[in-house]
């Protein structure tokens, strides 16, 4: 299993510069590092391509708020199980081991690396496209859940900013409209209001009396 490579980068010119030291360095220190078996877990081993000539590095916009409100860009190495990218961004945006993160795409699509712990993240986040971090809570009775940004979605460009916004509230509408029908069905709302008519009406003949 490949090691997690990643390194934060505050501007796009730093980052270019980047991006080409480890597209060299990263190839050399992913082969060693593909030897030594990461995990015991069988599951783990999935036949990769080869790493020739391939930059696998993506990079996650997110924000903390420990240091700042404004928002931060990390590469990561996508030649990792998703369980190990999610636990390495964990610990860069200070969430708590038992939280959860997921990443959503440029096009507002979700990729639910929790659903593939144990896949390779390369077959599920492209290389060389920005990815935004986003906080998954879920409702202990329910089991639906709620996304909410996890970088500042103010400072990204607005037409990415209005694709993201569409997302996360149909995403977070679904859950709401799960919760909805849960409810008394029509029904037993309709026998509920039979017996309170009932009863409403032996009281007027009691009183009557």
């Amino acid at each position: 299993m490949a090691a997690i490579v990643s390194r934060t980068v505050p501007t796009t010119s730093m980052r270019r510069s980047q991006y080409q030291s480890q597209s060299t360095n990263g190839t050399i220190s992913l082969n060693r590092s593909l030897s030594t078996n990461e995990s015991t877990n069988p599951n783990d081993a999935i036949p990769i391509p080869s790493l020739s000539g391939t930059n696998p590095l993506v990079t996650i916009i997110y924000s903390t708020i420990l240091l700042t409100n404004e928002n931060q860009q990390v590469l990561v190495n996508s030649y990792a199980s998703c369980r190990r990218l999610l636990d390495h961004m964990k610990s860069v945006i200070g969430s708590q081991p038992d939280e959860m993160i997921d990443l959503m795409d440029n096009d507002g699509k979700l990729k639910e690396l929790n659903a593939h712990h144990n896949e390779y993240a390369v077959q599920y986040l492209p290389a060389r496209n920005n990815y935004y971090a986003l906080k998954v809570e879920i409702d202990s009775t329910t089991g639906d859940k709620r996304y909410t940004p996890s970088f500042n979605i103010d400072q990204i460009d607005q037409k990415i900013c209005t694709i993201l916004t569409n997302s996360l509230n149909s995403l977070n509408k679904s859950s709401t409209k799960i919760k909805r029908s849960t409810g008394p069905t029509k029904q037993n709302a309709t026998g509920a209001s039979s017996s309170n008519t009932s009863q409403s009406k032996s009281k007027r003949s009691t009183s009557r009396k």
